[in-house]
């Protein structure tokens, strides 16, 4: 797993996944498919984490899809 999920405050690691996928915007999306732990009550749609792997280096997003029904990926948004 190449992408660490990180609450902020506090930059406790409360998930991983495989390599963030970048959508366009404005705003920018980040897609982190292959969470795990899942399911993970860690992930709050609306909080904030920073995310990082080894193409993007801590990037601080927003929770706007949180992985579930199934799917193990998480959305997040670029904040403005």
């Amino acid at each position: 797993m190449a992408t660490t999920v990180k609450e902020v405050p506090g930059f406790k690691v409360v998930a991983t996944g495989n390599n963030i996928q970048t959508n366009g915007g404005p705003p920018t999306q980040y897609l982190v498919p292959g969470i795990t732990p899942y399911p993970n009550s860690n992930l709050v749609v609306g909080n904030t984490y920073n995310i990082s792997d080894p193409s993007h280096h801590g990037i601080v997003v927003e929770l706007v899809h949180a992985p579930g029904g199934g799917m193990h990926t998480a959305t997040f948004q670029q904040q403005t």
